[in-house]
């Protein structure tokens, strides 16, 4: 997309995630090429993918051969992206579970923080941004913009995963709240600096 002059793709502070170690990445979902932005810059990950998606039948060959984790499986995805993690890999989450309405976020799910507060990972967020919007939820992808679409993928500062401000809570207290932390978080980061 890059080379056919459709897309320029800026990244910022991804450094970090490419040093050994386990990183939780989360990030915002706003386009179907979100995952890939975010796998070019690293040197491994494992991602969470969506049933529907690992039963497709040319991207769930590419899901299975690269070992990715189908979020079917209920607590044991939990248990498996622990496990990665634990083993030194990089995870790949998008909290929402499906890409972003045309304006502001879904909710985002708890599994991403269920991961960090088992693990004790920090979350690793990433923001992603496209001007003008495209490859959205519900957009056909033939539907190209009539200009040059602007991705800009910025690694921020990561979201804790142990915090006075849920240290002692129940396990579902604490996801809770550290899912609306990195929600607040992830919405304050996109609202910052527009794409330019």
């Amino acid at each position: 997309m890059s080379r056919l002059g459709l897309c320029r793709f800026r990244f910022e502070g991804f450094e970090r995630l490419r040093t050994p170690g386990p990183h939780l990445i989360v990030a915002n979902h706003p386009s179907l090429i979100d995952f890939g932005i975010v796998i070019s810059q690293l040197p491994q990950a494992d991602c969470i993918v969506a049933e529907s998606w690992a039963q497709s039948f040319w991207f769930g060959r590419v899901a299975r051969a690269a070992g990715y984790v189908v979020n079917s499986q209920g607590a044991a995805v939990v248990d498996e992206c622990v496990a990665r993690l634990r083993a030194g890999r990089t995870v790949l989450m998008f909290p929402e579970g499906t890409r972003s309405p045309p304006q502001g976020l879904w909710p985002f799910r708890r599994g991403a923080a269920h991961v960090a507060l088992r693990s004790g990972v920090d979350l690793e967020l990433v923001t992603i941004q496209s001007d003008p919007p495209a490859l959205r939820k519900g957009q056909p992808w033939w539907d190209v913009p009539d200009r040059r679409i602007e991705y800009l993928a910025r690694a921020e500062e990561p979201v804790r995963a142990r915090d006075r401000a849920w240290e002692g809570a129940s396990d579902v207290l604490a996801a809770r709240r550290l899912t609306a932390v990195l929600r607040a978080r992830t919405i304050e980061r996109l609202n910052r600096d527009p794409v330019q």
